[in-house]
């Protein structure tokens, strides 16, 4: 997902895609300590992912709180 796609998205799909990065990226560690993981990028990727989703969350937060 890019920045700009993030942007475009309002406060709860945001919320719901930080969850869905969350749950994955915890899948992903319980599958790292498994060694049953082959893409081992995967986890930085959606670990980046999962930032942007928060960075894009607060900025939201923060316009909105400024406007009122």
């Amino acid at each position: 997902m890019k920045t700009k796609e993030i942007k475009k998205m309002d406060k709860d799909e945001i919320v719901k895609a930080i969850r869905e990065g969350q749950e994955k990226l915890r899948e992903i560690n319980f599958d790292t300590s498994g060694s049953r993981v082959k893409n081992t990028h995967e986890k930085r990727t959606t670990r980046r992912q999962v930032a942007r989703l928060f960075t894009a969350l607060r900025e939201k937060t923060v316009s909105t709180t400024e406007n009122k």
